[in-house]
């Protein structure tokens, strides 16, 4: 395959491993409590709109990045604005998902240091993003079976000790369900707007962009399926009680020879969001370089990392006003943005469809 050119398959695979990774272990819709699935199959409409508006821009615009696209269907001032604000959305989540591994870390063992822990995870993430978006795939090629493995022995196990009455009564509280959607909607399903840093390297999207919504729809599944899972055996209040709920079900059902199976669901979710964060330090650098029309993103992964590794440690996790910020208000101000910028990508790109908008000169050269 070209060196820098993504196969369809590829870019469906890395949407699949990120929804998976840190989503799976908190349940993002358990708030919904026995309708906590429904939330996850409303939320997950998100994510389908911005694969929609990306892949008809992609195609309209085929080899040429969103973020160049953005700015020349919306003029300069207004494009890089934009474009400003979703990079900031990148390194948030990039962000996110660093502390969220040294949280689960330093809960299985309080003495990791939290330096030791953010080093290990930037230096190594740094190491592959050095080494190109080819490696990323090639990497999540690997990674996303032995998930998919993982996600069927894990689900099935368990389910002897199931009582699936506690999925009822049925939208008990359908007002909540429908307007605090929007919190779902942003973590995790806007997080796959990382792809618009990398799409336009997809050599078989015009033919294949089915297969997209193919993991897309694969991962959201997967997600409501553990759901109802954590629902059926933990019931509604312990799964909102709890701050993993699917580790607490692998670790309080005695499993046979599979007893441990939360040891291995612990490994797999580290590996999936090393995979992660290698996607989004990937996504940031790339930006990065398309908004500025550099050469190469190497030369910003080692200040992107550094940036990463010291707003990583300059977070008191044990701050109650930090996971106020993290968990109430990120979400929407993410949700604001995501959507604001999608939805005037797709006004633009509508409007140029029709005849009714011109890119800016100078476009074609970006």
């Amino acid at each position: 395959m070209e060196k820098n050119k993504l196969y369809t398959s590829q870019i469906g695979k890395i949407i699949f491993i990120l929804l998976i990774s840190s989503n799976i272990v908190y349940i993002p819709a358990k708030i919904f409590r026995q309708d906590a699935w429904l939330g996850i199959l409303l939320s997950s409409l998100m994510g389908f709109y911005i694969l929609y508006v990306f892949i008809k821009t992609q195609l309209l615009f085929p080899e040429k990045p969103i973020a160049i696209v953005a700015s020349d269907l919306l003029g300069k001032i207004p494009g890089h604005i934009l474009n400003g604000f979703f990079l900031f959305i990148i390194f948030s989540i990039l962000i996110g998902y660093g502390i969220d591994v040294s949280i689960v870390l330093t809960t299985i063992n309080p003495r990791y240091s939290p330096v030791l822990l953010n080093s290990v995870i930037y230096a190594s993430c740094g190491f592959v993003v050095y080494h190109g978006i080819n490696s990323v795939a090639r990497l999540s090629n690997v990674i996303v079976w032995f998930v998919i493995i993982f996600l069927i022995f894990g689900f099935l196990l368990p389910l002897t000790q199931a009582d699936f009455s506690q999925l009822t009564p049925l939208l008990a509280e359908w007002r909540p369900l429908i307007f605090q959607s929007i919190f779902v909607s942003s973590w995790p399903f806007s997080e796959i707007v990382i792809i618009g840093a990398f799409l336009f390297l997809s050599s078989d999207l015009k033919q294949n962009k089915r297969v997209v919504y193919y993991w897309y729809s694969a991962a959201v599944l997967s997600l409501i399926a553990f759901t109802i899972l954590s629902l059926v055996i933990l019931g509604p209040e312990l799964t909102l009680l709890y701050n993993f709920p699917t580790q607490e079900v692998l670790h309080l059902n005695d499993l046979g020879a599979f007893s441990r199976l939360d040891i291995f669901f612990t490994s797999f979710w580290v590996s999936a969001s090393f995979v992660a964060i290698i996607c989004y330090y990937q996504s940031f650098t790339m930006f990065i370089q398309q908004l500025f029309s550099l050469k190469s993103n190497r030369g910003l992964i080692i200040p992107a990392g550094l940036m990463a590794f010291a707003s990583g440690l300059s977070v008191d996790i044990s701050n109650l006003a930090y996971f106020d910020w993290f968990l109430h208000y990120l979400p929407l101000v993410n949700f604001f943005i995501i959507f604001t910028y999608v939805s005037a990508l797709l006004t633009a790109v509508q409007l140029y469809s029709a005849g009714k908008l011109k890119t800016r000169p100078g476009s074609d050269s970006a």
